[in-house]
C-alpha cells in the first residue's frame, strides 16, 4: 500500500503547492491529498468564494460538511497515512478533526509555516 500525504489547511491557495514544496513528497512516493477546510473555517463567505483548485498530481478534496470528513476518514489506515495539519482549531468541528488526525502519524505547522514538527504516535 502507499503512502499518503493529507495536507489539511483552512483555505487553499495554488502558491502553497510551491511554497510546502509537495513536489519533494511526490518523488518520494507519497500520494498527496489536500484536504480545504474553507466552508467549515469560513461560513459567512459561503457564497463568496468561487475559487477552486484542480491539479492533476494532487487529489483536491473541498470538506463542506462533518460528513465528508467521516467519509474521508473511513478511508484511511493509520500505518500508511501522514497528516499536515495547517489550521487553527477555531470551532467544534475543527476541533473534532484535529482530534481525530491526532489518531494518526501527522506533521504540525508553526506560525512561521516553515518550521516542521514530526510527531510519532505512541
Amino acid at each position: 500500500m502507499k503512502k499518503k500525504l493529507i495536507f489539511v489547511c483552512e483555505f487553499f491557495l495554488p502558491e502553497y503547492i510551491r511554497r510546502f514544496n509537495f513536489s519533494f513528497f511526490k518523488k518520494k512516493g507519497f500520494d498527496v491529498y489536500i484536504v480545504d477546510l474553507r466552508y467549515i473555517v469560513f461560513p459567512h463567505y459561503r457564497k463568496k468564494i468561487n475559487y477552486s483548485f484542480k491539479n492533476f498530481l494532487f487529489k483536491y478534496i473541498c470538506i463542506k460538511k462533518i460528513s465528508d470528513w467521516n467519509s474521508l476518514k473511513s478511508k484511511l489506515n493509520n500505518k500508511y497515512t501522514f497528516f499536515w495539519k495547517h489550521y487553527y482549531s477555531l470551532n467544534f468541528i475543527t476541533l473534532k478533526i484535529s482530534i481525530d488526525i491526532s489518531k494518526f502519524f501527522f506533521f504540525k505547522t508553526y506560525n512561521d509555516n516553515y518550521t516542521i514538527d514530526f510527531k510519532k504516535k505512541i
